[in-house]
Order: structure tokens, then sequence, then C-alpha cells
């Protein structure tokens, strides 16, 4: 047989062996077909559409800044960003008790939650943490969080949101009064100047406020702030605020009221209230005093079991949009948790994230909630044996 003849036949043979094989090692070998593509964002929504979230409100200035601003933009953003119709719903809430109370018993009931999106301070939704009540957050879907200042963030674990404000806590006088009677208020120790005598205001022993205070005056007599006697402090209360006659307010709309009226002429006191009365013309000042002083941090959370957790977080983002954050002060005046240009309007009257930051330290709630049960026993013994 020809030789070139019996070469061209194997070649075919084994090219047609080697196209069989191949095709079948092809087929075993085939990689894995690529991942599906994620959906696109307005179809994973968009089975809330036409849904209704519901959050809480603590009352006042804040339950008008959702009902008037903060819900109308959310409602609009959700359209104009996914086309999608949804609700929101406030409720109204007495007390975190009330709130802790409802969650605890749709959870042991089994039940769905009966809110989606909380509001409120650092220290009560700790115990909300800590009862199983709060969902974990996928911070993939809240990319503003991003902009927090570190205060505005310290609680990086599951469960924790973004703090959607901070709260200020520092002294507030009436400048009118100061420059009357010759003081230049620079210090947590100007409670206790003789000229202010009856015109004092301090936060009552029941109102937990009292504590930040306690720490002030402890740092600003040259002690530890962390020595759980705060020995400097309770001995400066007895021997010098007390014989000063301070007014013991109860909350902060009491302390607002109290400046407002000119029954007390100095106060430890809250941004929001002041700067509120600030706004309206009466003639105070809101300052870090030398020693310095603390902020505390309001977070937002979604509810453990929330049918709506996608739409929570979506809530939660929109809260640290700088149009939402500037809607916020302009009704409670708090500061803000991300660098916002601030308008005009509100210049001098809300403190921005980089000045908080700047400023003040965070409050500690977790130290407070150690100690603070003795420390109110003993300021309400001094009180009482100074009547």
């Amino acid at each position: 047989m020809d030789t070139q003849k019996i070469l061209s036949s194997t070649t075919i043979v084994l090219v047609i062996i080697g196209l069989v094989v191949g095709a079948g090692l092809g087929w075993y070998l085939k990689p894995a077909p690529p991942e599906p593509e994620p959906e696109p964002e307005p179809k994973l929504l968009g089975v809330y559409d036409g849904e209704t979230i519901v959050i809480t409100a603590s009352g006042g200035a804040i339950q008008e800044a959702f009902e008037e601003d903060i819900n109308p933009g959310f409602i609009k953003y959700m359209k104009d960003t996914y086309d999608l119709n949804v609700n929101v719903e406030i409720y109204p809430f007495a007390s975190t008790a009330e709130v802790i109370a409802k969650l605890d018993a749709a959870k042991k009931a089994g039940e769905l939650p009966p809110f989606d999106v909380l509001e409120g301070p650092m220290g009560h939704l700790r115990i909300m943490h800590n009862l199983g009540l709060l969902e974990d957050l996928n911070y993939r879907n809240i990319p503003n969080a991003k902009n927090l200042i570190p205060e505005g963030f310290p609680y990086l674990a599951p469960g924790y949101g973004p703090a959607i404000l901070l709260q200020t806590f520092q002294m507030a006088y009436n400048t009118e009064k100061a420059d009357e009677i010759g003081i230049e208020v620079d210090s947590w120790l100007d409670l206790g100047d003789p000229k202010f005598k009856g015109k004092v205001g301090f936060p009552a022993p029941s109102y937990g406020t009292f504590v930040q205070v306690l720490w002030n005056l402890e740092r600003a007599l040259g002690g530890d702030e962390f020595d759980p006697e705060l020995p400097l402090a309770f001995k400066w209360i007895e021997e010098v605020l007390l014989p000063n006659e301070p007014i013991f307010w109860t909350g902060s709309a009491m302390m607002q009221t109290l400046l407002e009226t000119e029954e007390i002429w100095i106060t430890p006191g809250f941004c929001g209230r002041t700067f509120a009365l600030m706004a309206r013309g009466v003639p105070l000042d809101f300052i870090g005093t030398k020693e310095g002083s603390y902020h505390a941090i309001c977070t937002t959370e979604a509810t453990k079991g929330t049918p709506h957790i996608r739409l929570a977080e979506e809530f939660i983002n929109y809260m640290l949009t700088e149009e939402a954050q500037i809607w916020y002060a302009e009704h409670t005046y708090y500061g803000f948790s991300v660098p916002v240009d601030v308008p005009d309007h509100l210049e001098g009257y809300v403190m921005t994230a980089e000045k908080i930051q700047e400023t003040t330290v965070l409050y500690d709630d977790v130290y407070y909630a150690e100690y603070k049960d003795q420390w109110v026993d003993r300021l309400e013994q001094l009180i009482a044996s100074a009547r």
C-alpha cells in the first residue's frame, strides 16, 4: 500500500478521533455557567411597591421633622430613584419602655414586630440589642454611612445602626444676665459662682444627663472622671453647688422653659432646646467649657424580623443624606452626623459634625449604666441633707 495513502488515512482517523474525544472532554471540562447577574435594585425592591414601613418617633420636634419633611422626602426619593410607591407611618411613643415592651411581646408571641425602624438614644437601643430586638444591618445597602464622622459610628457591630444626629450637652447661659453681674462664663465651676445664686439650673438625679455633669465637674476639679467614686465632684456639689440653691429640672422641656422665663440664668443644657430659644431671640449662648464636654448619639435601627428590611435600610441610608440632615436640624437643632453645607438660616444654631468632633467627647453610656444607681442615690442623699 502506498505509504502516503497510509499516512493520509491515519491522519484523517486521528483527526476524527481527536474531534470526538475533544468534544467529549469539552462537554466534561466545559466551565461552569457564569453566576447570574444580580437583579437590578428596582426589581429587588419591587416587592415593596405599595408597602408601608412604620417608624417610631419620640414626639415633639422629632415627630414634626418626620411628618412634615423627612417622610415625604423619602417617599419622593423612592419614587424618583426606583419608581416605587411606598408609604411611611409614624408611631409616636411616650417612653422607650413602651417600645421595648411591644417589641418583646411580639417576639415572644412569634409575631412580626409592630415597627420597622426605630430612632433613639444609643443607651436605650443598646438594651433592645441585648434583648435580641434589633436586626443586623447590611451596610452595603447603606452607602451613605461612609460619610459619618467617627463619633457617629462608634458601634460598628451587628444590630447597631448609624447615628442620624449628635446631641451635645454643654453650658447654656443668659448672656445679658451674665454681663449684668460681671461673669464671663467658661467653666463648669461657674455653676457655683455666688453671683448666680438661686438662678442655677441642674439636672435632677432622676434625669440621667446629670452624670455627664458629674464627669465634667470631676475633670474640672482636677480629678479622674472614671473614678467610680467621683469624690471631688460630689464634694463640690455638697459644699458649693447646693448652697447656691440650684433649681433641679427633670427634663429638657422644663430646662427650656426655665431658661426662657429667666427663672434660671445658667445650666448644663442640650443643644436642641438652647439653639431653639436662641433662634427665637432669647439672649443665650451655648458653649463648650474650657474643661470640655460630651455628646451623645441618636441612631436608627431596623427591628428584628421586620418583613421590610431592605426598605428599612433604604430609609436609614436616606437619613444620612444632606437633605434629610438639614430637615432634621431645622426642626430639632440637633447636630449633624455627616458633613453638611450649613444653610444660612441655621448658621450659629446647629453644630456641624466637624465642630462636634473637634470640641466634644462621646458619652460613654456603658460606663454610665454600670454605676448609675449608686450615683443617683448619692446625689439624692446630698439634696435631701441640704433641705
